[in-house]
């Protein structure tokens, strides 16, 4: 499975250490890292599909 990159919305992680973030990593269908997007680019890599949430929020479930 390919991995994911969900940036440019309300991203939030119901982590109180970190309650929001600016982008998620998603790689075989699981969250593998949140953070800035600079920080979620490096721990996937170049490939990784990019997805524009245009604002809309992302919540866990």
């Amino acid at each position: 499975m390919p991995s994911s990159i969900l940036y440019n919305g309300a991203i939030y992680t119901l982590d109180p250490a970190m309650p929001r973030v600016q982008a998620l990593g998603i790689r075989d269908g699981r969250v593998i890292v949140a953070g800035s997007e600079g920080k979620v680019q490096a721990a996937l890599g170049g490939r990784a599909e990019l997805i524009n949430l245009q604002g809309r929020a992302v919540v866990p479930a």
